[in-house]
Parts: structure tokens; C-alpha cells; sequence
């Protein structure tokens, strides 16, 4: 599996959100509205589970104000996953056409 600096999500964040990625346990994130709290909650999440193959997100504990903001990180997150698992087959795709299909 490639690093989380080289992925789509990673790509999308801004000098602070990646910045703020090299916490490391608890994390709270006090922000305004559009200031990306969700964009970094979803880089957190995946990041941890790339890095460790053990992890599931039934282990995480992400709390909100809302049930509706409760769905859309759920949307966010799992959107999110299935781009890096799409890009990931594409990456895998391309190097088997190059090498002839022995990978």
C-alpha cells in the first residue's frame, strides 16, 4: 500500500491540515464553518488506517453536533476510501500492463 502523503485526500489538504496530521492521540478540532474540520477528520481517519493495517473504523470514537453532520462525515469517509481504493486498482492496473501482467 503507497503512504498517505501520496494520496488523493492528502493532495486535497492545505499547508495546516497537514500540519495538523502529525498529531498523534487525541484530537480536538475547534474551527469555523468551511474551514475543513470534516476534510481533516477524513485525512485523520485514513491516514491511521493506512498506517496500520490493524485498525478498523469501528475503533474510532468521532463525536458531532448533529446527526445530519453524523451522516455527511460517514458519506465523507466512506467516499474517501473508495477513491483511494479506486486509485490503488488504476496504480496496480497500469504497473501489470507494464510489466505483462506479472504482478
Amino acid at each position: 500500500m503507497r503512504p498517505f502523503h501520496e494520496t488523493i485526500t492528502f493532495r486535497g489538504m492545505n499547508l495546516q491540515q497537514r500540519h495538523a496530521l502529525r498529531t498523534e492521540g487525541f484530537l480536538l478540532i475547534n474551527a469555523v464553518a468551511g474551514s475543513g474540520k470534516t476534510t481533516m477528520l477524513v485525512g485523520l481517519l485514513l491516514k491511521a488506517l493506512m498506517e496500520n493495517q490493524t485498525l478498523k473504523l469501528e475503533h474510532f470514537a468521532v463525536i458531532t453536533f448533529t446527526r445530519k453532520a453524523g451522516a455527511q462525515l460517514r458519506t465523507r469517509i466512506r467516499d474517501a476510501m473508495e477513491k483511494e481504493k479506486a486509485a490503488a486498482r488504476t496504480i496496480s492496473g497500469r504497473l501489470q500492463e507494464k510489466c505483462g501482467g506479472s504482478i
